[in-house]
């Protein structure tokens, strides 16, 4: 009498898994993500740089991305030394992004100038004579920290705005809150996180209104006293 062996109780063999992996879904999320992370980090860079340098770096990088893929399909046959080529070209800009935000390129220059010009506008209020008491103003989440600024008036004035937002901010003094006529004060606008040193004559005594001019819902009220 013959019997036919179970391989189920032979140790020696083993059951062979094969896990299918569903490309047509798994290769565009991953190109997804992929392209995901480098827009938001190029983004970073950009928003880390002057405003003049962010935006010539985003024209040579949509430039370049577009020259290197109309070059890749004209030439479907690359080696893989020139596709490295292709990719340095394209990356290029985010990395002299990368080393304006490091060093602060350019942003030493501004504020140099910045606060050559504000130190000018303080000696010529008034004869040279110095600013008087700092109003301290703070801009954060698209909103000033005060409602109301006092300043002496037809004496020297002098307002610190800290910019805490990525958005430009600055402080203008108008006549009243129509804002139709000339500003009697235009600050320089800045982009955060940054601040700056206005210094001017105070008006004559009364009620004047200020704003942001970039957004105009960032306001309050002036007493000059």
């Amino acid at each position: 009498m013959s019997t036919t062996p179970d391989d189920s109780l032979r140790p020696d063999l083993t059951t062979e898994v094969r896990v299918k992996v569903p490309l047509p879904l798994v290769i565009p999320l991953a190109a997804l993500a992929v392209i995901a992370v480098v827009a938001i980090g190029f983004a970073q860079i950009l928003l880390a740089v002057p405003k003049e340098a962010a935006t010539m770096l985003a024209m040579v990088a949509a430039a370049n991305v577009l020259g290197a893929f109309a070059y890749a399909a004209l030439r479907p046959r690359m080696q893989p030394v020139t596709m490295a080529e292709l990719g340095v070209i394209v990356l290029y800009p985010v990395i002299i992004g990368l080393a304006i935000a490091q060093f602060d390129f350019g942003e030493e220059a501004g504020h140099d100038t910045a606060a050559a010009e504000t130190a000018g506008a303080g000696a010529a209020a008034e004869g040279g004579a110095p600013a008087g008491p700092t109003t301290a103003v703070t801009a954060e989440g698209l909103a000033f920290d005060v409602e109301t600024i006092v300043l002496e008036a037809k004496k020297p004035a002098s307002i610190e705005l800290e910019n805490l937002d990525s958005a430009a901010h600055n402080i203008a003094i108008y006549p009243d809150d129509t804002a139709t006529d000339e500003a009697l004060f235009d600050g320089e606008e800045i982009t955060g996180p940054d601040s700056i040193t206005y210094e001017f004559d105070a008006p004559k005594a009364g009620t004047y209104y200020f704003r942001c001019d970039v957004h105009p819902d960032m306001d309050g009220e002036v007493l000059s006293e």
